[in-house]
């Protein structure tokens, strides 16, 4: 059963996270896991290939960097999407005209890319200020993009409305969540360090190099696969509540509700013997 849509505080959002990743677990981290394992499993290629070589020149390094990047925007676009889908579904149903999640993901990558090149460009010249202020009017594009079947610049447009004067409550969810998350976070940079592979040797005696790898690489995507499924269903609550609080589509689903009652055929009248019955 669907909760019934109402305007949220930031603590209630938080929460309301949480409850959908856990009843949407094996979705929204499954995907989660197995997309930042096969990143992961990328770059430690990649590290491995440099370093077999005396070292990668200017080219190479500009080369690995352009990879990384894409690589990320992909992957944050795929979970991003995915949480998008399940948790605006989970809260609201089929009111938002959500089309194809796989015919989405182009315009979520283009949406994120176009707002990561205008907070770099922001960020030079006002100081790290025009940063935040592209993450902040931009922050719903992408949940825009998966909901609402949408264009990049159109879902840029409807972000920044969205927005207007909400700075508060985004800076409050984003803030809580990270602090939330933040313990598995550490936990996945030390499984990623050298000293993570010196300890799973010894935590495991006679385990192999190439199964410690494969052990810590696993271990490691479900450290981050947790964070981003969660922070990505945290900002997609964000969202709904927003569209409840702007936009009233708490009133349309009890809308709806009621003319579907009142559709149904009455039941028919009780007899005075069925009554006493």
């Amino acid at each position: 059963m669907l909760p019934a849509p109402h305007p949220r505080g930031i603590g209630e959002i938080l929460d309301l996270a949480a409850e959908i990743l856990l009843a949407r677990f094996a979705r929204l981290v499954g995907i989660a896991f197995v997309t930042l394992a096969v990143v992961q499993g990328l770059f430690r290629s990649v590290g491995l290939l440099g370093q077999a070589g005396p070292g990668p020149d200017l080219e190479e390094a500009y080369s690995l960097l352009a990879l990384s990047l894409a690589v990320f925007l992909i992957s944050n676009a795929v979970i991003n999407a995915v949480a998008t889908r399940v948790t605006v579904r989970f809260l609201l149903g089929d009111l938002l005209p959500s089309g194809s999640l796989v015919r989405a993901l182009p315009a979520v990558l283009a949406v994120s890319l176009v707002t990561m090149v205008l907070m770099v460009v922001g960020g030079i010249f006002t100081l790290g200020l025009g940063s935040l202020i592209v993450w902040y009017k931009f922050l719903f594009a992408p949940n825009v993009v998966v909901a609402e079947s949408v264009g990049p610049l159109k879902a840029m447009r409807r972000s920044w409305e969205l927005t207007r004067a909400s700075f508060g409550r985004c800076a409050g969810v984003y803030l809580g969540g990270m602090l939330l998350v933040l313990p598995l976070s550490l936990a996945a940079q030390d499984i990623q360090d050298p000293a993570g592979y010196t300890m799973a040797m010894e935590w495991i005696p006679g385990l192999s190099p190439l199964a410690a790898d494969v052990l810590l690489l696993l271990v490691g995507a479900l450290l981050q696969a947790l964070p981003a499924a969660y922070t990505g269903a945290a900002f997609a609550v964000l969202y709904a509540d927003t569209l409840v609080r702007r936009e009233g589509v708490d009133l349309v689903a009890r809308l709806a509700d009621r003319d579907l009652r009142l559709s149904e055929p009455p039941s028919p009248p009780q007899t005075v013997v069925e009554e006493l019955v």
